[in-house]
């Protein structure tokens, strides 16, 4: 049997220089800098070096509490409650753009 997901999920992409934006997805936060960020939390670590962030240096906390590399290009995809790093070859073949996806719904619809 085949089986299709019919969630919608929430995701972002790692540049390794948007960690403001990777942390309030993560943390569910509203940091306005990066003074206002920090290196761990519940969800993640990112580890600096000389101050920035270098390629390999998020790591993504399951739901065990392992701890996943994210590379520089991944997806960081929220899942039923779990975040996860996605390479984006696996990501486009397993998602479409929420906007997409209900644009060739109503062009269906009108035929």
């Amino acid at each position: 049997m085949k089986y299709r997901k019919r969630r919608t999920i929430e995701a972002i992409r790692w540049s390794g220089s948007n960690e403001l934006e990777i942390f309030n997805f993560l943390e569910g936060a509203k940091a306005q800098s990066h003074r206002d960020i920090k290196t761990e939390g519940k969800n993640f670590r990112i580890d600096f070096a000389n101050g920035e962030c270098a390629q390999g240096n998020l790591m993504i906390k399951d739901f065990f509490g392992e701890e996943q590399l994210a590379s520089i290009g991944d997806y960081i995809v929220e899942d039923v409650g779990e975040f996860y790093p996605c390479s984006p070859k696996v990501f486009k073949l397993l998602y479409v753009l929420a906007e997409e996806l209900h644009l060739n719904s109503e062009v269906l619809q009108d035929h």
